[in-house]
């Protein structure tokens, strides 16, 4: 059962056929003398598809960052680590549009946006030579927002007016350094003093 003979003279073992042993036998005669024929008998051995298993990972991560360089290195394909080579990987889904997966090397990226929180990435791998074999897993992230500190400042002024602080962004940090227009808002929440 699910082995046949395409006209083309192929013999076709279609998925999910029985494992173990399986014969055909086919017949050839002369066209223009349709009594001249002979058989022979195939012998096939179907084989019990390979063992592929996709792992579920689990990272944590800021924006703008890789979370995982390669969701492949847990995962397993006839015995050996899963590889580009054995394999191909495609990203099934992704709890956000800033996440994904970069199937050219496994790698799951962050982009700068992101929310912070938990996100979910899910992906599949297929056995190249047999595309029906496929595993799926998740990838569950934790993003983390970047450190960040606005720090009291101080300053004086005369009656005259003036500048009291150049920046108040000097002493305030955002990820590790020192903030700057670059990487965060300034927003003016409150005056203490009519004209400050």
């Amino acid at each position: 059962e699910g082995v046949s003979l395409d006209p083309n003279g192929a013999v076709v073992v279609a998925a999910g056929a029985p494992e173990g042993v399986a014969t055909l036998v086919y017949e050839i005669c002369e066209i223009g003398a349709s009594a001249n024929c002979d058989q022979a008998t195939v012998t096939i051995t179907v084989r019990a598809p390979y063992t592929i298993d996709a792992v579920d990972d689990a990272a944590t991560t800021l924006a703008g960052r890789y979370a995982l360089t390669n969701v492949l290195a847990n995962d397993t394909f006839n015995g050996a680590v899963a590889t580009l080579a054995t394999v191909t990987l495609t990203q099934v889904s992704s709890s956000a549009p800033t996440i994904a997966l970069v199937t050219t090397s496994g790698g799951v990226f962050v982009s700068v946006g992101t929310a912070a929180g938990a996100h979910t990435l899910t992906y599949r791998i297929c056995e190249k030579t047999t595309p029906a074999n496929c595993d799926t897993a998740t990838v569950s992230l934790t993003v983390q927002a970047f450190a960040i500190d606005a720090v009291d400042d101080t300053g004086s002024v005369t009656r005259a007016g003036g500048t009291a602080i150049a920046n108040v962004l000097a002493n305030d940090r955002f990820n590790g350094g020192v903030a700057t227009t670059a990487t965060v808002t300034l927003t003016q929440v409150s005056p203490a003093v009519s004209g400050i």
